[in-house]
């Protein structure tokens, strides 16, 4: 909502700012800041979104540390970050405000001229890893617009996992191909992992990273025993709850699981929307890649595969297309010659599909047999070209992949 005001006008924080401060406080707990304590309050590295303005489809990665001069406070510096469309993300000019402490513990407000020129100031509370408050704008009329804004903290080596422009490379070839995931870290997983590689193939696993281990879950072990046969890991949020809301819990599931994969060694290039992300927050339509949430996934990873789009494209992927590359999910009750079909299209040149699946929803085990043989007898002589992993198989990638 926009607020417009006299900037005479007394401004006072609402007190519900203390109760909201904690929605994200469970998913985001072990992604951010470690058990001991900082600082302060307010020090950190934050992924900050405004609620309008030049910012509203973009974040803001800002270090927020002690003033190190006289003044008491504190100082910001930002990092890149990317639009929706890979463009470079507005600044927010942190790095010419000064934050002064509230009279409330946590609270902070800063004060500065924005890029665009007027006079502008945050004010936020603070409340374990989430702040939450407003964004001023003070244009030459003497008028305030403001905007709500939230910040979440993150441990200090998240912002080493954003990345620059780095580009696909298209394949040279018209060669067709298809990439296979499986979804969710299932313990079905290893009977069907098993059956993949008594063919030759691999596939990507899409991994929520709160339930690695537990459940009979392959645990991160496996998971690493399973990379290192050539099997690709993804990201795929870290509870897979269709509760997930927007804002601060949507940064936790998302920064969270690629945050966890990297604490692991796994170093994540693709990022797997859950298919039971509630609607708000929900990728399923073009209009929802020009949001906040796309820059955030964007400026983490190369990949991204969403539940809008075909599964197949008639060419290779691009930089573009392969953020949101959509999938033919052919494990839930899809009958046997749909998939025929879709496995025909796939075959065609220089297409690129993608094949997902749910091996907890396999009517048996060996339900896809006939359609591994397909996959593997393709691979083998040639006629498809079988991936577990987009960034790895762009060769100009391949050695940029492990510096993020």
């Amino acid at each position: 909502m926009t607020l417009i005001r006299l900037s005479r006008s007394a401004v006072a924080l609402c007190l519900t700012l203390l109760g909201l401060g904690c929605l994200a406080e469970q998913n985001t707990a072990s992604l951010l800041s470690p058990q001991a304590p900082p600082r302060d309050v307010v020090s950190g590295d934050w992924v900050f979104h405004i609620g309008g303005g030049t910012w509203v489809s973009s974040i803001t990665l800002a270090t927020i540390s002690p003033a190190g001069d006289s003044l008491t406070g504190w100082r910001g510096t930002e990092a890149p970050s990317r639009q929706w469309d890979g463009s470079a993300a507005p600044a927010l000019g942190l790095a010419d405000a000064v934050g002064i402490p509230l009279n409330t513990s946590g609270g902070v407000e800063w004060r500065w001229q924005c890029p665009s020129g007027e006079r502008c100031r945050m004010r936020y509370q603070v409340v374990a890893d989430t702040a939450r408050g407003e964004l001023f704008m003070n244009d030459s009329l003497g008028f305030e617009q403001g905007y709500p804004m939230f910040g979440v903290r993150v441990r200090a080596d998240v912002f080493a996992l954003a990345f620059g422009a780095e580009r696909l490379t298209v394949m040279s070839d018209s060669t067709p191909t298809v990439l296979l995931w499986l979804a969710d870290d299932p313990p079905q997983d290893e009977d069907f992992i098993a059956r993949l590689r008594s063919r030759g193939l691999t596939a990507m696993l899409a991994i929520p990273t709160h339930f690695v281990g537990r459940n009979g879950r392959p645990g991160w072990q496996e998971l690493r025993n399973d990379q290192a046969l050539g099997f690709g890991i993804a990201a795929h949020s870290r509870t897979h709850s269709a509760t997930t809301a927007d804002g601060p819990d949507f940064v936790g599931e998302v920064l969270g699981s690629i945050a966890d994969l990297d604490s692991m060694g796994f170093a994540p290039t693709t990022f797997v929307e859950p298919g039971n992300w509630p609607e708000a927050i929900a990728f399923d339509s073009v209009s929802k890649f020009t949001t906040w949430r796309a820059a955030m996934v964007r400026t983490f990873v190369w990949v991204f595969a969403s539940r809008v789009g075909p599964g197949t494209r008639p060419e290779p992927l691009t930089t573009s297309t392969a953020f949101g590359i959509g999938h033919w999910t052919v494990s839930d009750g899809l009958p046997d010659s749909v998939i025929h079909s879709l496995w025909r299209q796939a075959n065609q040149r220089g297409h690129f599909t993608a094949f997902g699946i749910h091996t907890w929803k396999l009517r048996s085990p060996g339900a896809l047999d006939w359609f591994l043989d397909s996959l593997s007898l393709a691979q083998n002589t040639g006629r498809v070209r079988v991936i577990a992993d987009i960034v790895l198989s762009s060769p100009a990638l391949r050695s940029v992949k492990g510096t993020r």
